[in-house]
């Protein structure tokens, strides 16, 4: 196990006997080099890369990278969103296949989440709001120059990621 010491990594857990070794990344800087000597011990035989998409939302908030912040929250959403409605359709036994609520792009899944009354009008805003901006960034500024009037529907619409991942996540949670 003292070969795990690489600056950035933690070990989590081990089970004896075995190679199941958990390991926490502190940070993703430098990842390719951290993989690089993790993969040195002969012993680890596969990697799983857990992601915290919240977190890296946050970050990137914090790093003013609005576009990267908009887009990842939209596809948290839309993650979070199929499998709240397919769980929701599996306990209420609504005669709708997986596939077609897989097939949704994200307003779908939206207007679906309310009219389910999974979510409220409030939250149905929130994230359409957080989803029309990203799609502006997308359509008609796709570099960080951004006009008075945008930039202001960014500011309005930042505090609202977090709450609107916050409720989507604790929906998420119960909904399995």
């Amino acid at each position: 196990m003292e070969k795990l010491q690489i600056e950035g990594l933690r070990t989590i857990t081990h089970t004896s006997g075995t190679n199941n070794i958990s390991i926490y990344l502190n940070d993703k800087k430098n990842l390719s080099e951290k993989i690089k000597e993790i993969d040195k011990i002969k012993e680890i035989g596969y990697f799983i890369l857990w992601t915290n998409p919240k977190q890296e939302i946050l970050d990137a908030i914090s790093d003013h990278d609005y576009f990267k912040a908009f887009a990842l929250s939209s596809t948290t959403y839309e993650y979070f969103g199929k499998r709240i409605l397919i769980n929701h359709i599996k306990k209420n036994k609504i005669p709708i296949n997986d596939k077609k609520i897989n097939g949704l792009q994200l307003d779908a899944v939206i207007k679906d989440l309310h009219n389910y009354g999974i979510i409220d009008e409030g939250l149905k805003s929130d994230m359409t709001n957080v989803n029309k901006t990203r799609i502006s960034f997308i359509h008609h500024k796709l570099s960080q120059v951004i006009g008075k009037e945008e930039f202001q529907k960014i500011n309005e619409n930042i505090p609202k990621i977090n709450s609107s991942l916050d409720k989507l996540q604790k929906i998420y949670q119960f909904s399995n």
